[in-house]
């Protein structure tokens, strides 16, 4: 199957209202958008969901349409791939850029998807038809605010709340969810917002029954984070320290989380999500699903990715909908009684909606096999 055309799209939507975290505040969803069509006609899309600003990680939105359009798309067009991880040996001199291989890597496995009529939970073997899912809350204006907002969410059906924390807004609003909602399944998440220093803090959080609490050191920091779990009955989950395989394995062999969020485009992909999973799994360690603000494209990958057996806790994965004002699929998917239905139809399983992402392209490159080299 060669890879005729790839065409490469950065995207700038607005969102509803800015959301804030100890990394900053964000005001519009961005990312880049990939289409590959094969020598038959059939197209695939895939999604590079980076963040604005390289504070998430060390990509941003318009670092990784640069990757895409210079590094990675000449080593993708006129290629022949029958595999996903034929596309990875490809794109594999390009070292990191994790969410740029993202976009390539998914958008193939909705191109392959679609030539053989399967979905992509099932070509991944996946056992669950649809995945809980919880909501993750910004840093509030108030204790009001913020509990009002917990409220709606519950109303809503979500079946775990996730509080952003940074210092100075950390123990005191906790408390007040937790003591409005004593059985809630209640996190947090630091977004590496603190040092070993604060382990107090976090020794005086054991009593309010966290589920987890996420990401609450520096994300290259293993060893503090083996360090203050050893010192807190909480588990550790790790996020922005969870890049790759070869990443779990030292914090697994380290000590330094006893639950792992797997997010698709933070380590590189649907091949090596799946093997983090499955390493996990072999040794008792939960997974759940984070989100990075996708739209439908990207959610729908998630979701795939979602349904394999060791997922065990409620996903972020609220419609796109929810944050900015309109999406890149015709059908946009939905929360019913607390859950998500894993997409069934070929490949990713969304239609894309062409002319809203002529809209909110920002720039786009395309390829194909007739450039000169």
């Amino acid at each position: 199957m060669v890879i005729d055309r790839v065409d490469v799209h950065l995207i700038r939507i607005p969102l509803h209202h800015s959301f804030r975290t100890s990394m900053g505040t964000m005001a519009e969803k961005t990312a880049v958008i990939i289409r590959l069509q094969d020598s038959d006609g059939v197209v695939g899309y895939g999604e590079a969901p980076a963040m604005p600003n390289a504070t998430y990680t060390e990509e941003s939105a318009f670092s990784a349409f640069q990757c895409c359009t210079r590094d990675l798309a000449p080593l993708v067009v006129g290629r022949d791939f029958t595999s996903a991880e034929a596309l990875l040996d490809a794109v594999q001199p390009i070292r990191g850029n994790r969410f740029a291989k993202t976009g390539f890597e998914t958008a193939l496995w909705d191109l392959l998807g679609r030539r053989c009529g399967e979905p992509l939970s099932v070509s991944l073997g996946g056992t669950r038809t649809r995945v809980p899912v919880g909501d993750s809350l910004e840093i509030a204006d108030s204790l009001e605010a913020l509990l009002d907002l917990v409220d709606l969410r519950l109303s809503e059906g979500y079946r775990r709340i996730k509080l952003k924390i940074e210092p100075g807004w950390d123990r005191r609003p906790v408390e007040a969810v937790r003591q409005r909602h004593p059985d809630l399944m209640l996190t947090v998440d630091a977004n590496a917002a603190y040092t070993l220093a604060d382990s107090a803090l976090f020794e005086a959080m054991d009593e309010l029954e966290l589920a987890m609490i996420e990401q609450p050191l520096a994300f290259d920091d293993l060893l503090d984070h083996s360090i203050l779990q050893s010192r807190i009955r909480t588990p550790i989950c790790l996020d922005e320290s969870i890049r790759s395989l070869a990443d779990t394995r030292l914090a697994l062999h380290l000590g330094s989380t006893r639950i792992v969020n797997i997010k698709t485009g933070r380590v590189g992909g649907v091949v090596e999500s799946r093997r983090i999973h499955d390493l996990c799994a072999a040794n008792g360690i939960p997974v759940w699903m984070g989100g990075v603000f996708e739209t439908g494209i990207g959610r729908s990958f998630n979701l795939a990715v979602a349904s394999l057996a060791n997922f065990s806790l409620p996903a972020d994965m609220s419609p796109p909908l929810m944050y900015f004002e309109s999406d890149l699929v015709l059908v946009p998917f939905q929360i019913v009684d607390g859950y998500v239905d894993v997409p069934t139809g070929p490949g990713a399983g969304f239609d894309v909606d062409v002319d809203r992402l002529a809209f909110y392209t920002d720039e786009h490159s395309a390829f194909t096999v007739s450039d000169p080299a």
